[in-house]
This record gives structure tokens, C-alpha cells and sequence, in this order.
């Protein structure tokens, strides 16, 4: 047995949470532990073949993520604007703008990346973005019909180091708008922000997913 590390929400706007609020807090974690655990015990009575299907399928996954990553790195004319600072930080500041006459290798690519443009700056110590900003700089479209987001949407993702281990999110807001549907007119905007992160421990049992 060994304590595993889980994210709960202890405030809310600066503000602790009420006792609903954290009962369901509580409730999400002991949901969590309950899903470990069975995921532990399918583990223990898959066959070889399903062993070797779960593993099949995990890798291909792995290549895909790996895949979009070097499209964005190379479909993007990276520009390095500067060093400068971000909680303290020193950090990278990298400017990215789709590449021209590049073609991406995925039809889905080519719709979300080729039309998105931004900065990013990034820890020099790890190499861990700590801030995005990312803006469309054209329709992007899912489906022949399902929805359309216009140019102009943005998001903007800040990271914060908690307890020197690991970059937990700061900040997350974004406004868009667009279509669904070719019907329905949509315009949404948010701003979450995340403080006082404490930790805690809960009694799992070690799972090696290479098994």
C-alpha cells in the first residue's frame, strides 16, 4: 500500500467551501478510490489477450498524442521573443504561428492548429509551460454541420508550482463564439482561477499499468 496524490477543491472564489460542497467533494474522491480499486482487480482476471489488446490500444494512443505533438511543433514557425519572468520563474517567452505551406498530416490537425496562433512561455528549469495564450485566426470546424467556432477565440492557461513537485493550473479563462449546428448562435465566456492547493494522501495499492 502506498499514499497516491489526488486534486480536491477546498475554496471556492476565496471562500471555503460549504459542508454540501464538501461532501461532494468527498463523495468525487471515495468515487475515485472505488474506480481504482475495480480497475485493480479487471487487471488481475484479464487474460493475456486482453492484456495485450489493453496494451495495443494504450500505445496507439501514445503514438497519436506523439504524433500531434511534432505536427504542432512542426507546423508552427517558433519564435523566440525573450527571457522574462512569470511567479518568479525564468521562463522562455516563444511566439508560434502556423507555418506556411505546411501540410498537416490529419485532416483534424490542419482544422484546429492551422487556425490557432499564440505564446507561450516556458519554465527554463523544466522545460514546463506556464503560461499559454492561444487565439483562432480563422473558422474552425467540426463536422460538416455539427459546430463552427469564428476566428477570434481565445484561451489563456496559467500554471503554478505547488509544494516544489508538480505545476498544478492557476488560471483558466477563454471566450468563443460560434455555431452549433449551423443553427444555434453561441457566445460563452469564463474565468476559473485555483489557490490554496493542499495535499493529501489516500491508501491505494500500487498498479504497474505495463503488467
Amino acid at each position: 500500500m502506498q499514499g497516491s496524490q489526488f486534486r480536491r477543491l477546498t475554496q471556492r472564489d476565496d471562500k471555503p467551501l460549504s459542508p454540501k460542497e464538501e461532501q461532494q467533494q468527498e463523495a468525487g474522491r471515495q468515487k475515485r478510490e472505488a474506480a481504482r480499486r475495480k480497475t485493480a482487480e479487471l487487471r488481475a482476471r484479464e487474460t493475456p489477450e486482453q492484456r495485450q489488446k489493453r496494451l495495443d490500444a494504450r500505445e496507439r494512443a501514445r503514438k497519436r498524442e506523439q504524433q500531434e505533438m511534432e505536427e504542432a511543433i512542426d507546423g508552427f514557425d517558433l519564435r523566440l521573443i525573450g527571457d522574462e519572468q512569470v511567479d518568479g520563474v525564468p521562463v522562455w517567452a516563444i511566439d508560434g504561428v502556423p507555418r506556411k505551406g505546411y501540410k498537416f498530416k490529419s485532416n483534424e490537425s490542419a482544422s484546429v492548429l492551422g487556425k490557432m496562433k499564440g505564446r507561450i512561455w516556458v519554465a527554463k528549469s523544466d522545460y514546463q509551460p506556464v503560461r499559454i495564450d492561444a487565439e483562432t485566426t480563422g473558422t474552425i470546424a467540426f463536422g460538416t454541420v455539427l459546430a463552427r467556432i469564428y476566428k477570434g477565440a481565445r484561451v489563456h492557461v496559467e500554471y503554478t508550482y505547488v509544494n516544489g513537485e508538480v505545476w498544478l493550473p492557476k488560471r483558466e479563462s477563454f471566450g468563443v463564439s460560434g455555431r452549433i449546428l449551423l443553427v444555434k448562435g453561441l457566445h460563452e465566456e469564463g474565468d476559473s482561477t485555483y489557490s490554496n492547493y493542499k495535499k493529501f494522501s489516500a491508501d491505494s495499492r500500487i498498479i504497474d499499468d505495463d503488467r
